[in-house]
């Protein structure tokens, strides 16, 4: 009973202990909301808790932030175009900046930077993806 609490434990620690870049299930890397300036024009997987965001018009784009403060420079901004919107809205999501908000995700897509600021476009629901908690527990 002992060695199979020593051996949960040690499970537990070492999936917090993952590094944070690392190969996504499609080969292209994995990296920190606050290091996408540094990936301008390359695709990536990004993995980030929606901090805060908002719908602009009805019909998009919509905003989610990786940080409550969209102005910092180190904030990545998922831009849901209006043709990513419609298709939210095909699967019942009005609204997917409070759908997401709070929740961590996995997004894959090219950074670009508007008004100096990193962005990824999304086009579609597809390349965001929920990341579900490590599940704790026996």
């Amino acid at each position: 009973m002992k060695l199979f609490q020593t051996f949960s434990i040690i499970l537990v620690l070492a999936a917090f202990a993952s590094p944070v870049v690392r190969a996504a299930d499609d080969d292209k890397p994995t990296i920190a909301p606050e290091d996408a300036r540094e990936h301008v024009g390359k695709e990536v997987t990004v993995e980030m808790t929606v901090e805060g965001g908002k719908k602009i018009s009805a019909n998009g784009p919509c905003l989610l932030n990786s940080m409550k403060k969209f102005s910092d420079p180190k904030c990545l901004t998922l831009a849901i175009l209006a043709s990513g919107l419609a298709k939210y809205k095909e699967i019942g999501v009005e609204d997917p900046s409070v759908t997401l908000k709070g929740k961590k995700v996995r997004v894959t897509g090219k950074v670009e930077l508007y008004k100096d600021q990193p962005q990824i476009k999304i086009t579609s629901p597809d390349q965001i993806k929920e990341v579900e908690p490590p599940k704790v527990g026996f």
